[in-house]
């Protein structure tokens, strides 16, 4: 048995995709995407995990920092460096039909993250933006 049949029919190969507290900025350039992977690289997962911490109002939960601090460093870093490679995310929102969810982890002072996934939500044809008050970003996780 597959885990396709338990998914919803619908043409195409995805059913849906959750944002799991990522909004593209609008901002961000490719350069500062590969700033953070050469970053990772040098400094380490868990050195990049409590930087994020840091801005965060609470700390994230030891075993999450542990468990996501086991991801090689090349791994993280390829992330960011898919970011930047990907083509940009605003100018074809629009074309992005697939079930979208985002979950946003929306702290203190994070009204402009909040309005951003908002407007990432109503850019696209069939998204929504969910809002996890008070929480930071790796928080949501």
């Amino acid at each position: 048995m597959s885990a396709r049949q338990h998914l919803p029919a619908r043409p195409g190969p995805l059913a849906g995709i959750v944002g799991l507290d990522s909004v593209p900025d609008p901002a961000e350039r490719p350069e500062d995407l590969r700033d953070a992977a050469a970053k990772v690289l040098t400094g380490g997962t868990r050195a990049a995990l409590l930087e994020m911490a840091a801005s965060e109002s609470e700390p994230p939960p030891a075993w999450l920092l542990d468990h996501m601090s086991a991801t090689e460093p090349a791994v993280f870093a390829g992330a960011y460096e898919a970011f930047a490679t990907a083509p940009p995310f605003w100018p074809t929102a629009g074309r992005i039909t697939v079930p979208t969810l985002f979950l946003l982890g929306i702290g203190k002072d994070e009204e402009d993250w909040w309005a951003l996934g908002r407007s990432a939500a109503a850019a696209m044809p069939d998204a929504e933006a969910v809002a996890l008050p008070g929480l930071g970003h790796l928080q949501a996780f």
